[in-house]
């Protein structure tokens, strides 16, 4: 009886050993997900790619160039809790020589009191 119960617990602990090394083979990342990580990686950009898009960004206009493009004459008063917003745009076909356009906006924004 104790040669049977020595067999039976050296059995129960074969198969607790068998289920960690089976719980943990299964934990690790299958081909698919290795091959997934791969693709990803190679998916990342290139340092030739950054540059373009770096030199994309620098040729685009600066904030203060494109607050120096505004030529129009802009109006805001205020007045009896009413801000009255006036702006006429210019117009060019050379971005060199200006003329005021046709097109003149107006509107006017209630202004709230500070509660």
């Amino acid at each position: 009886m104790a040669e049977r119960d020595a067999a039976l617990s050296a059995q129960d602990t074969a198969e607790a050993q068998r289920d960690t090394a089976l719980a943990e083979r299964d934990a690790r990342p299958t081909q698919a997900a290795y091959d997934a990580v791969v693709a990803q990686r190679y998916a990342l950009p290139t340092q030739t790619a950054y540059d373009a898009v770096v030199a994309e960004r620098d040729a685009r206009y600066s904030f203060d160039q494109i607050r120096n493009f505004a030529r129009g004459d802009t109006l805001i008063g205020v007045h009896d809790g009413m801000a009255k917003i006036s702006m006429k745009l210019m117009e060019s076909s050379d971005l060199v020589l200006w003329s005021e356009s046709s097109v003149a906006m107006e509107t006017e924004v209630i202004i709230d009191e500070p509660h």
